[in-house]
């Protein structure tokens, strides 16, 4: 079940609201999911690193088509603030 237009804009109203706690429509699921093919790659020997760099790179191609690169890249610039400050 695909959710609406306007609750997905709310859910992703754009990079000035990065820092505000928000919860994607199926966020706990599909990061149950996630979270168990990790481990699943980690029981097969596949390091933390390269485990960081799919996932990366398998999630920037759909955000990038859905919000635009200027909007990924903000958001982007923010973690990268966020990760120096020690989240």
């Amino acid at each position: 079940m695909k959710p609406s237009a306007a609750r997905a804009e709310a859910t992703l109203s754009g990079p000035d609201n990065f820092g505000e706690p928000q919860t994607a429509f199926r966020f706990d699921e599909a990061r149950a999911h996630v979270r168990n093919a990790v481990r699943c790659a980690e029981a097969d020997g596949i390091s933390s690193e390269t485990l960081a760099l799919a996932l990366i790179g398998e999630a920037l191609p759909p955000i990038v088509h859905e919000h635009g690169p200027i909007w990924a890249a903000t958001v982007l610039m923010k973690l990268a603030r966020r990760l120096r400050a020690g989240l």
